[in-house]
């Protein structure tokens, strides 16, 4: 009956162990927004739709929105693995892009604003 005990024992920690260590990939993206000189344009708004950008907004939708950094980049943690539009404006100039994410990758897109 002890040794049924240990072994049982032994299989549960094993398990608990086991399930314990495998850890989600981050799923996400960086966008930089860049001029047409290439430089970085900071304080960009950053949109990210997972349809058309043309309204009406439809239940399923999905928009996730962020501002670029003094490098020009926006950081994105999406949980959702799709084909994203990309917006970026900045006062008069814009720019549109489109990306894929796939769960566990980081992927990165550059737009340029003009």
């Amino acid at each position: 009956m002890k040794r049924i005990f240990a072994a049982f024992s032994f299989v549960l920690l094993i398990s608990i162990m086991a399930s314990g260590c495998k850890k989600d990939e981050p799923t996400g993206c960086i966008i930089t927004a860049k001029d047409l000189s290439d430089k970085p344009v900071v304080g960009a708004n950053i949109y990210l739709h997972a349809k058309d950008i043309a309204p009406p907004k439809k239940e399923g939708d999905f928009e996730y929105k962020g501002k670029t950094d003094s490098q020009g980049k926006a950081y994105f943690d999406i949980p959702l693995e799709a084909i994203y539009t990309i917006e970026a404006v900045k006062d008069s100039i814009s720019g549109f892009s489109r990306i894929r994410l796939r769960k566990g990758e980081t992927v990165e897109e550059s737009v340029i604003l003009e």
